[in-house]
């Protein structure tokens, strides 16, 4: 995001309102004419008019409610399901959108997952984590293996969904511990893992043997304890003959099975339904513009991203990369089509949109053999080499004003990264 807001900066015909909630659009004679905000510091309202209006406010599967009303209908509701998506995706603008006439399609398109636990820094709500550890085993309430875990949610929801309870337990041992992953940048370090999950006594059970583990966790006496002897034996000779996780002729992803579990100390974490990604929404026109029953658009009004289901792209499910194209792809298509139609001024209004090349040789400057300057010399060889823009260390200088044109040595300090990464 950080590229596009930088250049969006040097725009004036661009405005950003921060703590600002849409919660209306406007519609005077059937007819679009803006949207109405509620700004959140200072409780007051405002009106701003527009042509066109796009909506982009991602999916809706962080409101338990609307999750609920669209279940899909084959599968039963799980007495618990824990909230795992954006923090923002509430279905605004789907309300928003339906409120002036808008449909909304394959709402039951729900791409969740099976490997929420609780999130241990909110302990009294249902804020759920995508933590997973794939080189364990995968089994129900009574310690069965119930699906092939390496295919991810679109074969193991289906039977997960169809048990009583509506849980599963991921095993693993001490030798495949390191392997255990929660997603969100905030989780890359498994210190912070190992110290908020993999000690916590009410996330994960530990103990030093099987029989053990299975008192801790609840699962019946000897049934772990037979799943594990069966997997193993499956690792032994190269073929899951139960669930096809692996064995000859499977992907390079599958072919080689993960390791014996038989390193103690052994691992139980119990996994619920976990809310994620939207993959039906507000439906469209292949120019973005958002469509009422009879398929007609509605003038003035576009959605793009996750907020249409990535415009049906993807079918029921998806993974985080398939995600990207489409949002890029609709908003594209999107600004291609308000400008289409609309009649622009003569010129846009822009910042002084200097480049750094425009006054400053950096050719020459790399010539001078000045003292002090080695550092200097050389970030900028390889930035120049690498044809980086100068915006990514020195953002602090952009749009360009003359009367505050000076680096600043806290925002360049963060720059250093780029170079330099180092683990406490």
């Amino acid at each position: 995001m950080t590229p596009i807001y930088r250049a969006c900066l040097e725009l004036t015909n661009i405005r950003f309102l921060w703590h600002t909630r849409a919660e209306r659009l406007l519609v005077e004679d059937g007819r679009l004419t803006g949207v109405e905000t509620y700004h959140m510091r200072d409780n007051t309202i405002e009106r701003l008019s527009a042509d066109a209006v796009v909506l982009a406010t991602g999916g809706f599967q962080n409101n338990l409610e609307m999750v609920r009303k669209y279940w899909p209908q084959e599968f039963k509701f799980p007495r618990r399901i824990l909230v795992g998506s954006g923090r923002h995706s509430i279905g605004l603008g789907h309300q928003m959108a339906q409120r002036v006439g808008g449909q909304l399609v394959k709402m039951d398109y729900q791409w969740n997952y099976f490997t929420g636990i609780p999130d241990p820094r909110y302990p009294d709500s249902n804020k759920g984590l995508n933590a997973a550890n794939m080189w364990g085993i995968l089994v129900n309430a009574k310690g069965r293996r119930f699906a092939n875990s390496h295919g991810w949610a679109k074969q193991v929801m289906p039977p997960l969904l169809a048990l009583d309870p509506v849980t599963c337990w991921f095993i693993f041992d001490e030798a495949t511990k390191s392997r255990f992953s929660v997603s969100g940048s905030d989780w890359a370090e498994f210190e912070k893992v190992d110290r908020l999950i993999l000690q916590n006594s009410h996330l994960v059970k530990k103990a030093e043997t099987i029989e053990e583990l299975e008192n801790l966790t609840g699962l019946p006496e000897k049934n772990l304890a037979n799943t594990l002897k069966r997997y193993n034996q499956f690792v032994a000779t190269g073929e899951d003959a139960d669930f096809g996780r692996f064995g000859p002729g499977k992907t390079k992803f599958n072919k080689v099975a993960s390791p014996q579990l038989t390193t103690p100390p052994f691992y139980g974490m119990q996994t619920y339904p976990l809310t994620r990604k939207s993959m039906g929404g507000v439906a469209i026109d292949r120019s973005c513009r958002v469509v009422d029953k009879q398929l007609h658009p509605i003038h003035g009004l576009y959605a793009v991203g996750e907020l249409t289901g990535l415009a049906l792209i993807n079918g029921k499910s998806s993974l985080e990369g398939t995600f990207l194209g489409p949002c890029i792809l609709t908003g594209r298509v999107a600004a291609r089509s308000i400008l289409t139609r609309t009649e622009l001024p003569q010129q846009v209004e822009k910042a002084a949109a200097l480049k750094c090349a425009d006054c400053h040789n950096f050719d020459f400057e790399l010539t001078k053999q000045r003292p002090g300057y080695w550092h200097f010399g050389n970030v900028h060889a390889k930035t120049m080499k690498n044809k980086i823009d100068c915006r990514e260390c020195h953002g602090e200088l952009s749009p360009y004003h003359k009367e505050n044109h000076r680096i600043n040595p806290q925002v360049l300090a963060a720059s250093c990264i780029r170079c330099h990464l180092g683990r406490e």
